[in-house]
């Protein structure tokens, strides 16, 4: 079973970013519906894009639909419906 920073990186490497007109950058990733950023640069769309994740999987998970979207193959592999995680320590609860 794949851990959320693994399943989040394995996410990123299909994250598409795109440059508006004023000059912001959006980021997004194919199949993850709703889940999307914004940010001045690329570099703090896709940090806030990462946000978004760290707070959607557990949600995700906790409302029952524990299959997430395909994370880059690893769509077998990531069901998280009774793990937890801490952001900025451990990974373990």
């Amino acid at each position: 079973m794949a851990t959320y920073p693994e399943y989040i990186k394995a996410a990123l490497r299909r994250a598409h970013y795109e440059q508006m007109e004023e000059g912001e950058w959006v980021a997004s990733i194919p199949g993850f519906a709703g889940r999307w950023a914004r940010g001045p640069s690329i570099e703090e769309a896709r940090e806030r894009l990462i946000e978004t994740l760290y707070e959607w999987i557990p949600v995700h998970a906790r409302i029952g639909k524990n299959r997430l979207p395909d994370g880059d193959g690893m769509a077998g592999q990531a069901t998280f419906a009774e793990h937890c995680w801490c952001r900025n320590t451990a990974w373990t609860c």
